[in-house]
């Protein structure tokens, strides 16, 4: 399920039309209608108000777990990237490329608090054990990033 079927399915489930979400949100009714078709792919910070508006969790519209706190960080962090076209400070020179770049960040910080809740559940033997095994897969070349 992409993400404008998953706006379509939430406002469903609320029993509420497209016009009303819209006005909940702030939103013209028409570029609701394009984000549940398809046709239009709204930004962060609308999925934002999409969500408060049907009251869940923006994850639910975007379909992957994500740490709520750490996404109002990076909208925080961002306002300026997601108002201007390039933003020098991180190179990244397309909205396109700014959009992935925020998903890319959000997975990863994501991906960070889980790996720091189970690193803290370990004894200090767990701990150092957990650290040479990254250590060792950060070796390999199967597992590093590309650069």
């Amino acid at each position: 399920m992409d993400t404008g079927e998953r706006i379509r399915s939430a406002r469903n489930q609320r029993g509420i039309t497209q016009k009303q979400l819209g006005k909940a949100c702030g939103i013209d009714e028409a570029n609701i209608r394009k984000y549940e078709t398809g046709r239009q792919n709204p930004k962060l910070e609308t999925l934002k108000k999409i969500a408060d508006a049907l009251e869940i969790p923006i994850s639910d519209l975007i379909g992957i777990p994500i740490d709520e706190k750490a996404m109002e960080s990076v909208m925080r962090d961002s306002k300026h990237a997601i108002t201007f076209e390039t933003d020098e400070h991180i190179g990244i020179r397309s909205r396109s490329a700014l959009v992935r770049y925020r998903k890319d960040y959000l997975l990863y910080q994501e991906n960070f608090e889980r790996l720091k809740t189970a690193f803290q559940k370990l004894n200090e033997a767990g701990q150092q054990k957990a650290i040479d095994y990254i250590s060792d897969l950060s070796e390999l070349p199967k597992y590093k990033k590309d650069m």
